[in-house]
């Protein structure tokens, strides 16, 4: 059997569909973000259904936009006009993929089986603010195609998969489980599935489960899945773990780590002076980590990292960031990251400067501007790096944006030497 490639674009989205000669079974498959919405979207999946010899339609976004894109529902329109040529539909999906895997069914009344794992029930800034892996989304689309993903024609069609291990997908599964969804809590794992059901033992699960996935000869329901994954499957997920508490707090822990290990070495010979200096901040917003803007700008130079910003200003104008190094800092090197989640909010950081307070003018003299409009990175290795030719005694140091806009940057560092004076 040979399998013929058919390509469409309809506004951010493209669309890849394998035909398979000689087979009536479909499967369609919604790319998730990514991690961090970074890189080109890939048709996941794509090796291990290859085995089964069906045809295949994948969907992807240029961009992450949890479906939100002007030409979404042409989207789905043409993904279900192209289903329609094959007798068993099944949808499948992981993470932004699976919550579109989900509101397919609206537009599709023929699909058999979805299979969605570690789907977002919504994106919608009400809901989603709690998760920081995401809430993005919600403030970027302030008008949401979906204010939910769960919908009525998906439920009795729908077996949904969580890791045990983040607390955070637990509320997604919490309010896919108040509306009737079919839930199995997978033990050991975070967000990120299927790549611990391939790979975490020397069975591969994930092939167990998309083989009884793509058999259209039996049904396709909560015990088949708990079968697939055998002794994976834990039915208490939160009582496994103690409490709620305890689960988000090694989360978070876990997260602080991965975090850590994406920020570049400190120079040689230098250390980090603004750990744990007294910062400040023009404002605090409703997206701050803290309604106090003392506390709230302390997240970028603390022990904790936090993403996919450490603090986050209201918008204004110059809105700024500072922080009291001490009067015997010599100042070497500044490093900014920039908050990278998105194209709009990493531009916003473009254009800034960097000033000292002078004791003796009483007032902030600017030594550096950055107006080139270009925008830089953070933790994708690309933070704004500012070297000194000679270092600098610097006793209070201000970042400030050059317009009217938010300001939230990830991570910011000040390397220099304390000297005895």
């Amino acid at each position: 059997m040979e399998k013929h490639k058919t390509s469409i674009e309809i506004g951010n989205y493209k669309i890849n569909l394998y035909h398979e000669d000689n087979n009536r079974d479909v499967v369609v498959v919604f790319a998730s973000a990514g991690i961090t919405g970074l890189g080109e979207p890939i048709e996941e999946f794509k090796n291990s259904l290859s085995k089964f010899g069906r045809s295949m339609i994948f969907i992807m976004e240029k961009a992450p936009t949890w479906f939100n894109s002007p030409k979404t529902e042409d989207m789905f329109v043409k993904v279900s006009d192209l289903c329609n040529a094959y007798e068993n539909i099944a949808v499948l999906g992981e993470s932004m993929g699976a919550s579109g895997s989900i509101i397919f069914s609206k537009y599709n009344k023929n699909i058999n089986r979805i299979l969605a794992i570690a789907p977002q029930y919504s994106v919608s800034n009400e809901f989603i603010e709690y998760d920081w892996r995401f809430n993005y989304a919600g403030n970027y689309f302030t008008k949401q195609n979906f204010y939910k993903f769960a919908c009525k024609e998906a439920k009795n069609k729908t077996q949904i998969l969580f890791g045990d291990s983040d607390w955070l997908d637990l509320v997604h599964a919490g309010m896919f489980s108040l509306e009737g969804f079919s839930i199995t809590y997978v033990s050991g794992t975070n967000h990120f599935v299927p790549a611990y059901l391939k790979k975490n033992s020397n069975i591969n699960h994930l092939h167990i489960l998309l083989e009884n996935f793509l058999d259209f000869s039996k049904d396709f329901s909560k015990d088949s899945v708990i079968k697939s994954i055998g002794n994976y499957y834990t039915s208490n997920p939160i009582g496994e773990k103690g409490d709620l508490k305890n689960v988000r707090n090694q989360r978070f822990k876990e997260n602080n780590e991965e975090l850590k290990n994406k920020i570049l070495q400190a120079p040689h010979g230098y250390t980090d002076l603004a750990y744990g200096k007294l910062t400040n901040q023009s404002s605090a917003s409703q997206w701050s980590g803290s309604i106090f803007s003392l506390i709230d700008s302390m997240r970028v130079v603390g022990d904790n990292f936090f993403h996919p910003y450490g603090f986050h200003t209201e918008r204004e104008e110059n809105p700024w960031w500072s922080i009291e190094l001490g009067h015997n800092s010599l100042v070497k090197e500044i490093r900014i990251y920039n908050r990278i989640d998105n194209e709009e909010m990493k531009e916003r950081g473009s254009n800034f400067s960097i000033e000292q307070y002078s004791e003796e003018d009483n007032k902030w003299i600017e030594f550096y501007k950055k107006n080139d409009n270009i925008p830089f990175g953070g933790i994708d290795g690309n933070p704004f790096i500012l070297i000194m030719d000679e270092p600098i005694l610097i006793n209070k140091l201000r970042i400030r944006l050059l317009s009217f806009n938010y300001m939230h940057f990830q991570r910011i560092e000040i390397f220099g030497n304390e000297i005895c004076l």
